[in-house]
């Protein structure tokens, strides 16, 4: 199957057999066919469910997530929607399929494509909800995906740039507290530059 980076989807061969293998890549070809056409169907009632499957998905047969990069964009878009929701078992849900996502992303050869594409999106909207009393029963894991996300970062595990091409930033530490000055700034306006910047740095 073809992956985020574009080369063959991997899993520990003591983890797949050949049947295993083909069970992956007819389930990645299944997800194509039919994941947006059911998620446009289905009701946001029952879609629950189809979170719950995801996470399965996520947690059984990750390389089988990888093979349609419109589809994971998707599913992505899907994840987020999940742990905006108000709902808090289908919050938790979404919240709990990201961080095993993350963790599964984390060392593997899309790590860089992965985090290049999402990186951004994933920071702005679980700091969005971190932020939102409505969300306040998620916090420990809303602080766990962001720990993750900031360690990715911090550690070097990321070794493609997150900003821009052509930007002054050169390093992903600089452009990582370039944004989350730039979040805390619009989130906090009565705080001042100096306590916005300590209070980042303290999150090092």
């Amino acid at each position: 199957p073809q992956t985020l980076a574009g080369g063959p989807g991997h899993c520990a061969p003591r983890q797949l057999t050949p049947r295993g293998f083909a069970q992956h890549v007819a389930l990645g070809r299944h997800l194509g066919r039919s994941f947006a056409p059911l998620l446009r169907s289905i009701g946001a009632d029952h879609r629950s469910n189809l979170f719950n499957l995801l996470r399965a998905i996520n947690h059984h047969c990750f390389p089988a997530l990888l093979t349609d990069q419109g589809n994971f964009t998707l599913i992505i878009e899907s994840i987020k929607w999940a742990f905006k929701h108000t709902e808090r078992n289908v919050a938790e849900t979404g919240l709990h399929t990201l961080l095993e996502l993350l963790s599964n992303v984390q060392g593997s050869h899309v790590m860089n494509a992965f985090y290049q594409s999402y990186y951004l999106g994933l920071l702005q909207d679980v700091f969005s909800v971190l932020t939102d009393t409505l969300h306040k029963p998620g916090f420990k894991l809303q602080a766990m995906i962001l720990s993750h996300l900031f360690l990715a970062v911090e550690s070097g595990a990321i070794t493609a740039p997150l900003y821009p091409e052509g930007s002054a930033t050169s390093t992903n530490q600089q452009y990582l507290r370039e944004l989350l000055l730039q979040m805390f700034s619009s989130s906090f306006p009565n705080l001042t530059q100096n306590q916005l910047t300590a209070a980042i740095q303290a999150m090092f």
